[in-house]
């Protein structure tokens, strides 16, 4: 991918990582990516060629948060353990990187290590799925809801169908494990038809 299109995928994703805050009520300091109102290329170009990654912070319900958007070329394992070492500061920490940088860097060993950590592909943050037509109404039941769920179909949360935690549609949720997730389908026959799925 060349320096060109790589900006343009960065700057991509940090569109809709603003979107995702918006949606959560997630508070980001913008500060040194505007430039009259628009996002500030430059900048974006700078970070990426100097430190290979952009930080995004924020925060929620007053708990500080912070995005990390990682370049696999030049960003390796030494310099992710550097951005870790402040990691008590935040409440929650969201890595995005590309593919073949989580396959090749032992990630999951990482998370293991950190229970405010986050990884996510590139992907999940190429689309806002809430604007995507294809892709159903999907939303997570209140605990009410669930309860008169599993009573009403005779059934445990452990007998409903799974969705992944890192599908697209459940990251931009922000749901948890366990939560149920209800899923609004247009049918042909029905007019409408009602999906649960357990988020595991």
């Amino acid at each position: 991918m060349s320096e060109i299109h790589k900006t343009t995928y960065h700057i991509c994703i940090i569109k809709n990582i603003i979107e995702y805050c918006k949606i959560h009520n997630i508070k980001l300091d913008l500060s040194l990516f505007l430039k009259n109102d628009s996002l500030n290329y430059q900048y974006i170009i700078n970070a990426m060629g100097i430190k290979r990654y952009i930080e995004l912070i924020g925060k929620i319900d007053d708990k500080p948060i912070v995005f990390y958007i990682i370049d696999k070329d030049g960003f390796n394992t030494v310099d992710l353990k550097k951005l870790l070492d402040n990691y008590e500061k935040y409440s929650e920490i969201i890595f995005i990187a590309d593919n073949d940088y989580i396959n090749k860097n032992n990630i999951n060993n990482i998370l293991k290590q950190y229970n405010n950590l986050k990884f996510y592909k590139y992907e999940i943050f190429k689309l806002n799925p809430f604007n995507c037509h294809i892709i159903p109404k999907h939303r997570i039941l209140s605990q009410e809801e669930s309860n008169k769920l599993l009573k009403e179909c005779y059934t445990t949360k452990i007998k409903l169908p799974k969705i992944l935690i890192n599908e697209i549609i459940i990251v931009w949720l922000r749901a948890n494990k366990s939560d149920i997730i209800e899923i609004t389908r247009n049918d042909i026959i029905n007019g409408v038809s009602l999906y649960y799925r357990i988020v595991v």
